[in-house]
C-alpha cells in the first residue's frame, strides 16, 4: 500500500488475499464438486468364492470357484432428486460465497475510513493545537507587558494541555486501527500503512422503496436461503422415496469340474441375478420425512426472519447515510466558515483589546469540535454507504463532485497564520 493508493486499490487486495473470502469460495468449489458424485450410482460389487474340497452339485460335478459382479440400482427418482439437491447446495454456497465478498467490502470500507478519520483528526488537532500554543504565548507577553491578567495565562496553558493529551489519545489509537485494516488485509498487525491523502466527495440519490426492492431481489444471504428452502423441500420428497425399494442386478461365472477327474466332463455355468430390498421399516421412513419438513419450516422461518431484519437495517443504514449528509453539508457548508470568520475577528478585537481571551479559547474550542465533527461525517458516509451496499447486494449509482486534499480540511485562517509568524 502507498499514499496514492485508493480506496478501490485496498478492496483489491484484500479480495485477492483475505482468508475468510477464501474458505467462503473454497466451500462453493467443494460444493460443485458433490454434484457429480450424487449423479453417480454406488460403486459395483465383486464377489469370490473358492469352495475347498469342492461343491457337489450331484452326479459327476462340483463347483470349484465362483465369480460374481453386482450393481446396486436405485429407485428411479432418488438419483435426479439427489443431483438437484446437491445442486441446490452448491447454489446456497456461491450466495454465501456473495455474502462474503459484500462483507469484506464492508469489513475494508469500516477500517480504511477509520484509518482516514484518525489521521484527518489529529492533524486538525495539532494544527488547532499550534494555534493554540501561539495564543497562550500571546498571553504569556501580554502578562508580562501587564496587559492582560494571570489567569489568562492559566487558562490558555489549561487549553494547550488538553489538545495535547487529545492528540497523544488520537495518536495512540492509530496503532489498533491501523491493526484492524491490517487484519483484513491479510497483513501482518504492525504493517506500516500510510495516511490516506484524498477524500473523495460523492453523492447518491437513494429512496427506501428502491433499496428494498433491491435487497429482496439482490440480497446474497435472502437468496442462500431460498436455495436453503429449496434444499429442505428436495431432502423432504427424497425421504419419502425411502418408502420405495431399490434394486440390484449382478451376474456369477461358476468355475465346474468333473468330481471323478475326467477330462471335459463338466460345463462351467454363468447365472444372471436380481434382487430389491425390502422397505419395511415405515416408522423410520415416516420419521425421515417428518424430520426433513420440519428443517425446511425452520429454514422458511429463518429466511422470513432475514426478510424482516434486513428491511430494518436497510432503513436505518438510509437514516445513517442521509445523516452523515446533512452533517457534512451543515459542517462544511455553514458552521466552519463561520466559526473560522468568528475567530478572525476575535483575534483582531483581542490585539486591539477589546475582546478577553476567553472569547479566542472558545471560540477555538468550537473550530477544533467542527473540524472533527466534519471528517467523522465524513468517514461515517463512506463507511454507511458500504453497509448499505452489503445489505442491497449491489452498488448504489452515485456521482462524484469534488476531492478535498485532507492537507486543505481543517486549515486555518490566513489572519491567524500571518500572527504566528509575526510572533515568530
Amino acid at each position: 500500500m502507498t499514499e496514492s493508493s485508493t480506496p478501490a486499490d485496498y478492496l483489491a487486495h484484500a479480495i485477492a488475499s483475505n482468508p475468510s473470502l477464501q474458505a467462503a469460495r473454497l466451500h462453493w468449489q467443494g460444493a460443485l464438486e458433490r454434484i457429480p458424485q450424487a449423479a453417480s450410482l454406488e460403486d459395483p460389487q465383486l464377489t469370490y468364492k473358492y469352495f475347498i474340497g469342492g461343491m457337489g452339485f450331484g452326479g459327476d460335478m462340483e463347483e470349484r470357484q465362483e465369480f460374481g459382479l453386482s450393481q446396486a440400482l436405485p429407485w428411479p427418482a432418488k438419483l435426479p432428486l439427489r443431483v438437484r439437491l446437491a445442486r441446490s447446495e452448491a447454489a446456497m454456497e456461491q450466495k454465501q460465497f456473495e455474502a462474503a465478498r459484500w462483507k469484506l467490502r464492508y469489513d475494508v470500507a469500516q477500517a480504511y475510513w477509520e484509518h482516514w478519520y484518525l489521521a484527518a483528526a489529529l492533524a486538525a488537532t495539532e494544527e488547532n493545537l499550534r494555534l493554540m500554543q501561539y495564543l497562550e504565548g500571546v498571553a504569556r507577553a501580554r502578562y508580562a507587558a501587564a496587559a492582560s491578567s494571570h489567569p489568562d495565562v492559566l487558562r490558555a496553558q489549561m487549553e494547550v494541555s488538553k489538545m495535547e493529551n487529545e492528540a497523544l489519545n488520537l495518536r495512540d489509537l492509530q496503532g489498533p486501527t491501523a491493526a484492524r485494516l491490517n487484519a483484513v488485509l491479510n497483513r501482518p498487525a504492525d504493517s506500516p500503512l500510510p495516511v490516506p491523502k484524498d477524500f473523495p466527495t460523492e453523492v447518491v440519490r437513494i429512496d427506501d422503496g428502491q433499496l428494498l426492492a433491491w435487497a429482496g431481489g439482490a440480497n446474497p444471504e435472502l437468496a442462500a436461503m431460498d436455495s436453503q428452502v429449496e434444499g429442505g423441500e428436495l431432502r423432504k420428497r427424497l425421504a419419502g422415496q425411502d418408502y420405495f425399494p431399490d434394486f440390484m442386478v449382478g451376474v456369477d461365472y461358476m468355475d465346474m469340474a468333473s468330481s471323478s477327474g475326467a477330462m471335459g466332463g463338466a460345463k462351467d455355468t454363468w447365472a444372471v441375478m436380481a434382487g430389491i430390498n425390502l422397505p419395511i421399516w415405515w416408522g423410520k421412513y415416516a420419521a425421515g420425512v417428518r424430520e426433513a419438513e420440519a428443517m425446511r419450516q425452520a429454514a422458511i422461518s429463518q429466511r422470513a426472519d432475514k426478510a424482516n431484519t434486513l428491511s430494518a437495517d436497510v432503513k436505518l443504514a438510509a437514516y445513517g447515510l442521509r445523516d452523515a449528509q446533512r452533517r457534512m453539508d451543515l459542517y462544511r457548508d455553514a458552521l466552519l466558515p463561520k466559526a473560522r470568520a468568528a475567530l478572525q475577528a476575535a483575534q483582531a478585537s483581542y490585539r486591539a483589546g477589546t475582546t478577553s481571551l476567553m472569547d479566542i479559547l472558545d471560540l477555538q474550542r468550537s473550530l477544533l469540535e467542527f473540524d472533527l465533527s466534519l471528517h467523522r461525517s465524513q468517514a461515517d458516509w463512506w463507511q454507511h454507504l458500504a453497509e448499505l451496499e452489503m445489505l442491497v447486494g449491489r452498488e448504489i449509482p452515485r456521482t462524484a463532485i469534488k476531492e478535498i486534499r485532507q492537507a486543505e480540511v481543517g486549515t486555518q485562517p490566513a489572519e491567524a497564520r500571518g500572527d504566528r509568524n509575526q510572533s515568530q
